[in-house]
């Protein structure tokens, strides 16, 4: 059963609550090889959430610091960008009661989150409060001298990261949790080895299995937001609404892959209004791999790692070029600039995301968020783990361009993605593609129905 913590309010009937795990373990602790399911349940009460507002926190440690070698603790890496989130696999949102229909499902949760916050979040951002609360920073050093060392001690690094999904960033509306009889977040832990990237290139025969040492959990886990009781009046309107709906946007996690220099990959969304679309490769071979980091976004590769290059880009609904009606050509050993500009676009149609979009010189380096120079596209580990690589690829499209959150109609029209590359071995890079659209969850005295 969940417990909730009312703290001292501020303002107009604003309560900020703490709600523990309805799952949590009698050691309070999790892990993928034991209890790897967090959920919460917010209250099917008459409150207002704010979905901006939720938080969760917690302290992440390896197992057994004391018995960590010493080669496995100068070795260990995590995602610089991803910091902490990177121990969700997916991020679930469901109605609590009724028939539990799930209103928001994200899987490969971190390959999301790699593909939008480093446009999202400044360097003074990374280098400062995201250093602290997601454990993400830009600076490796840092991370390999502080982050991690203080994740390999029995204190563990505490944590406080926001959840980046549809309900929570583009959803601005605030959220009544009795017409959909509350609310429940369920978290699935990824793998040790897609977490943490051991560097054993230089180890021994004796130190390459030190490597299952790393192993980690998670412990003092808590879900924080802020709610609004509303007043009487209110409290009464909302107590009578039997049925209804509300509005909110949702991301999609789709999946496919890359192996030929003319690629067609073609999604069947059924989203009536498609706001977004953003997608990134990786190339296969760094998927659970505890070697490689599986969630740094880079371009198409072949089976030797030498990086490849995009000619053409063509967004397509039932065959025809739309939103744009041309294709993208892009020139010969160019940093494509011009895919770059509509993946930004795209970032734009996220909620507030305007303001928040870091990509300036003065704050930050563009290289973080649109790649860099190929020369520094090398997939070896320690390129990776080099402060000097700060390439993250990602590439999307816009759809509401009118900013009014409705988007473009693919109900039976399918989205086509094609590709033109100088990809010539065959070699598959994974594709991660997430969908961004209006979703109306419907409401009566039998539970939710969601139509996107």
């Amino acid at each position: 059963m969940s417990a909730n913590v009312q703290l001292p309010t501020t303002g107009n009937g604003r309560v900020n609550s703490i709600i523990m795990p309805s799952n949590n373990p009698s050691n309070n602790a999790f892990s993928h090889q034991g209890n790897n399911i967090v959920q919460f349940q917010l209250p099917n009460s008459n409150v207002i959430l704010d979905p901006q507002s939720i938080r969760i926190n917690g302290t992440l440690r390896l197992k057994n610091p004391s018995g960590l070698d010493q080669f496995v603790k100068d070795n260990t890496h995590m995602d610089k960008y991803c910091g902490v989130n990177s121990i969700f696999s997916s991020v679930q949102w469901s109605s609590s009661g009724g028939n539990r229909s799930s209103i928001e499902k994200i899987n490969n949760y971190p390959q999301l989150l790699s593909s939008i916050l480093p446009a999202l979040t400044s360097t003074s951002q990374y280098n400062s409060e995201a250093s602290i609360q997601t454990l993400s920073t830009e600076n490796t050093v840092y991370q390999d001298k502080s982050i991690i060392k203080n994740i390999m001690t029995e204190a563990g690094a505490k944590f406080s990261t926001p959840i980046y999904t549809g309900l929570t960033m583009s959803s601005s509306n605030r959220i009544p949790l009795l017409p959909l009889k509350g609310l429940t977040l369920t978290l699935e832990l990824n793998a040790d080895d897609a977490v943490f990237i051991y560097d054993d290139t230089t180890a021994t025969t004796t130190e390459k299995p030190y490597k299952s040492q790393v192993v980690f959990e998670l412990f003092n886990v808590s879900l924080s937001c802020t709610m609004y009781h509303p007043n009487s009046e209110e409290k009464m309107a909302i107590a009578n609404m039997k049925q209804g709906s509300l509005s909110m946007n949702t991301f999609t996690s789709l999946f496919s892959v890359l192996q030929s220099s003319d690629n067609n990959t073609q999604f069947n969304l059924g989203i009536r209004n498609l706001v977004a679309c953003f997608f990134k490769l990786v190339p296969t071979n760094k998927i659970n791999h505890q070697g490689q980091n599986e969630f740094q976004s880079l371009r198409v590769q072949d089976k030797t790692g030498q990086t490849k290059q995009f000619f053409k880009a063509s967004f397509l609904r039932s065959g025809v070029e739309f939103p744009l009606y041309f294709p993208i050509n892009i020139p010969d050993k160019s940093l494509e600039c011009q895919l770059n500009k509509y993946y930004l676009s795209a970032l734009n149609q996220l909620h507030d995301a305007e303001k928040r979009i870091s990509i300036d010189g003065l704050m930050n380096d563009p290289r973080f968020a649109i790649g860099c120079d190929s020369a520094y596209d090398s997939s070896s580990i320690r390129n990776q783990l080099s402060s000097q690589n700060k390439s993250n690829v990602v590439y999307g499209i816009g759809y509401d361009y009118f900013s009014s959150f409705s988007g473009a109609d693919f109900d039976g029209k399918p989205l086509t993605l094609n590709l033109e590359s100088s990809l010539d071995d065959g070699n598959t890079n994974a594709m991660y593609c997430f969908v961004l659209a209006q979703t109306v969850v419907n409401f009566d005295q039998n539970g939710i129905q969601v139509t996107f």
